[in-house]
């Protein structure tokens, strides 16, 4: 097996292998939400892994794209994939998708794909790194996996992410909730951990 850097791979490859693990990463934590029906598990799949989000996503980060990263983004889209077989109702979408996805599995570098304004903290694997939002510092979207989940918001904590670059160049990240609560409290009493 060739030893070849991912980076070097081709777009299709790229693309390919962030698809696997965004689609991999929802499955999983669809899967430990409990035991459904493999057609609801599979509708709700559908409704995380889209195209159009994605497509959104890439059109926000086309303005700072240098010109090497434009290129891996051109050569994506200009792939011939069919976009009927997911659902996807935009062939362009499927294809922005696909140039998001091979983007960042081409950086090594990208320690995480941070996503703001969400009302809700999550993570998910995307393009061979990781993939995250925080909670709203207001009211956060109500968590309701449901294929026909109603819209709603509640008054869950608020929060926000932190981000600290650690020495050895690792980014630290913290969802921290905002208000003000009980504590300190020591793990230590008289030099004996406390449980």
């Amino acid at each position: 097996m060739s030893e070849e850097p991912l980076p070097e791979r081709s777009v299709r490859t790229l693309a390919w292998l962030g698809d696997a693990e965004f689609e991999r990463e929802v499955r999983v934590r669809l899967a430990r939400r409990g035991d459904f029906p493999t057609d609801r598990l599979h509708a709700m799949k559908t409704r995380v892994v889209c195209a159009e989000a994605q497509a959104e996503l890439l059109a926000t980060l086309e303005p700072v794209l240098d010109e090497a990263e434009a290129g891996v983004v051109r050569r994506a889209r200009n792939l011939n994939v069919k976009a009927g077989g997911r659902g996807v109702r935009s062939a362009r979408d499927y294809r922005s998708s696909t140039a998001l996805e091979a983007l960042v599995a081409q950086h090594p570098n990208v320690e995480r794909v941070l996503c703001g304004h969400v009302h809700r903290s999550i993570q998910v694997r995307f393009g061979g790194t990781l993939a995250l939002t925080v909670s709203s510092p207001a009211h956060q979207v109500c968590l309701d996996l449901a294929v026909d989940a109603a819209s709603a918001w509640t008054l869950e904590p608020p929060g926000f992410g932190l981000h600290a670059l650690a020495p050895g160049g690792r980014l630290v990240s913290h969802t921290v909730p905002c208000g003000e609560y009980p504590g300190p409290f020591a793990f230590h009493e008289s030099g004996q951990l406390i449980d």
